[in-house]
């Protein structure tokens, strides 16, 4: 899953944007794989499906 937040900056009416990746996956698991990619956002583990 990947999420994307939108967040207003009022000063100059745009909009800025923070992609997060977020993957039902084992913490362990995702260090193991994630660094080889050099994502430019955050990756999280949710291994509970909560998120």
């Amino acid at each position: 899953m990947l999420a994307l937040f939108v967040s207003p900056d009022v000063r100059s009416a745009t909009f800025a944007f923070t992609i997060v990746a977020v993957f039902d996956s084992p913490v362990d698991n995702l260090k193991a794989h994630v660094k080889r990619h050099k994502a430019l956002f955050p990756i999280l583990a949710d291994e509970s499906n909560v998120y």
